[in-house]
């Protein structure tokens, strides 16, 4: 009895590490390491390319918009929660890197409104944070759930014409942003 309860803890593990890699390998657009562009991104033929997914979100005061609204400038899309601590601790990173890019690359700072208690709670922490970027809110999962979610924080890099670059499923550095910033700038279909 306790060899095959010892045998099926092994097997259990070794099927959790092979989905784990197997999950690295196939989905390389979300990196747990750097921010950088992956073989997805825009220095290789347009048949390499993927679309980044159309999801819809809402501004503060309630206005619909989708990730389309947004071509034409490379994108930043941070999913975060007030309640993640890691998310906070990257906060300011994008607020200095905001103010430096903000008008050279879109920032969707994207709140996971569903698991807050309330929206109030989010613009207080923004207002009290003297934060500035742009805010929206995913009331549903379904935006984070697109790009392939697994926890926050999550940031995706997206050039100008729609197409995923990479990201990471961690919390990033002011560092790591600038790096991924200056990336995209650098590309052909980047505004000049």
């Amino acid at each position: 009895m306790k060899k095959k309860s010892l045998l099926l803890i092994l097997l259990l593990v070794l099927l959790l590490a092979g989905g784990a890699a197997a999950y690295r390998f196939l989905a390389p657009g979300l990196d747990a390491g750097g921010l950088g562009q992956n073989q997805q991104g825009g220095s290789g033929g347009d048949d390499q390319r993927v679309m980044a997914p159309l999801v819809s979100f809402e501004t503060l005061d309630g206005k619909k918009l989708d990730t389309s609204d947004f071509y034409g400038k490379p994108t930043i899309i941070n999913f975060w929660a007030t309640w993640c601590g890691f998310c906070m601790e990257e906060m300011p990173a994008f607020q200095a890197v905001y103010e430096t890019y903000g008008d050279r690359v879109n920032f969707l700072m994207i709140n996971q409104t569903a698991g807050e208690s309330s929206l109030e709670d989010v613009k207080a922490v923004l207002q009290k944070e003297g934060y500035t970027f742009p805010v929206y809110l995913d009331k549903t999962y379904s935006g984070a759930q697109a790009y392939g979610f697994t926890g926050i924080p999550m940031t995706v890099l997206v050039d100008s014409e729609g197409y995923l670059l990479g990201g990471r499923n961690a919390a990033v550095t002011d560092v790591m942003l600038i790096e991924a910033i200056e990336e995209m700038l650098q590309m052909k279909n980047a505004p000049q």
